[in-house]
Order: structure tokens, then sequence, then C-alpha cells
């Protein structure tokens, strides 16, 4: 009798489960990167304009699209790690396929700690029912603190900045998830505004 093949969320291919979007399964297509999002967003404590868009890419494939966002009054010349400093990172789902069930380590290590207990769940169920299409923002204001909307929905609000140090560290800091993205995302922000090398997440306590 022939083995029953594991099933699809299994089947990666060795070394590939952290390089694809958030270790997603090769063999189903992503679709073309769509239009960027919006040049401004209305957050608490004022808009916030696009500085920096980049879309992660595997081979063919457009996993996910991130788009940064700062004030739009000499944005170029302040620290994006500064809590006084509002901010957010908008990120669309391109990718069509099915992701494995657990968020890969290279996410996981810098959005977790900075979470309570019941907000690493939220983030963890948010992660394993993401389909092409969803769009996730995490924007701070200061005195707000971070917020984290699932299609315009909040689901995770923190009153401080940890959360979104995670989420720079992820996207634009030092050992960012993908060095291309970091390179695109700050582009055109000055070298004096990209996050410092010793700035991290604090965990939660």
């Amino acid at each position: 009798m022939r083995k029953a093949l594991p099933p699809k969320r299994t089947m990666l291919l060795p070394g590939l489960a952290l390089a694809l979007l958030l270790g997603a399964t090769l063999g189903a297509g992503g679709r073309e990167a769509a239009a960027a999002g919006p040049a401004e967003l209305a957050v608490a404590g004022g808009p916030l304009v696009r500085a920096g868009e980049a879309v992660r890419r595997l081979l063919w494939i457009d996993l996910y699209r991130v788009e940064l966002y700062l004030p739009p009054a000499r944005r170029e010349s302040r620290e994006l790690g500064r809590p006084g400093l509002a901010k957010a990172f908008r990120v669309e789902m391109l990718f069509g396929g099915e992701l494995p069930e657990t968020i890969p380590e290279e996410w996981a290590e810098k959005l977790l700690p900075p979470l309570a207990p019941a907000d690493q769940e939220t983030l963890k169920v948010t992660y394993a029912g993401l389909e092409s299409g969803d769009e996730l923002l995490f924007s701070f204001a200061p005195g707000r603190g971070t917020l984290m909307e699932v299609n315009g929905r909040p689901r995770i609000t923190t009153g401080d900045h940890r959360f979104m140090a995670g989420i720079l560290a992820l996207f634009v800091g030092p050992d960012a998830a993908s060095p291309s993205m970091r390179r695109d995302l700050l582009a055109e922000v000055a070298p004096r505004a990209v996050p410092p090398a010793t700035a991290r997440p604090a965990p939660a306590r």
C-alpha cells in the first residue's frame, strides 16, 4: 500500500519556511502586486503620509506589500525609533497560498515578546487566518500607544511603544526579515531616521 502524502501545510521545501511570507507554502501562486495604498492615513495625533514602500518577493511570487507612513513635516530628519514620533506600517497580503499554522521564528521573536499573553494569542490567531487581500495596519501615536487593525477592525491595542518597536525591528531594523525590503522602505528616509542598532523591543511585563 502506498503511503499517504502529508497535508499540504507541511509540504515545504527545506530552508524556505522562513523565506516565504510568514513561512508560506510553496506551490500556490501569488497575485501580481496591486496599486499602493492611500498616500495619507488619518491616525490619532494627526495625518501621516506614505514615506516608503516595498514588496516582499520570493522568486516570481509577490508575497506582501509594506508601506511606511510618517508625519509630513520634516519626517526625513526624525528617528523612527523615537517614542515621540507617530508612525504606521500598512501590510497588504498578496500571496494566495496556504500558510503554516504557526508564526515563523523571525516574526515571532520580534513581535511576541512586547505583547501580553492575551495579545500574543490574538496575533497568532490573526496570522493563521490571513488571506490574499487582507490588510494589516500597525500604527503608533504618542499618548495612545500602538494599535493593530485587520481590515479596518482593531485587534490589538497597547499603551506604549514596545509593540511598534518590534514592528520597526521586523521591517527596517538592522536584522530585518528582508534586507532588500528594508532598503526600499528607507530609500526616501534620511540615514539619521533609521533606528539605531541598539534599539530592540522590550518584553511585556
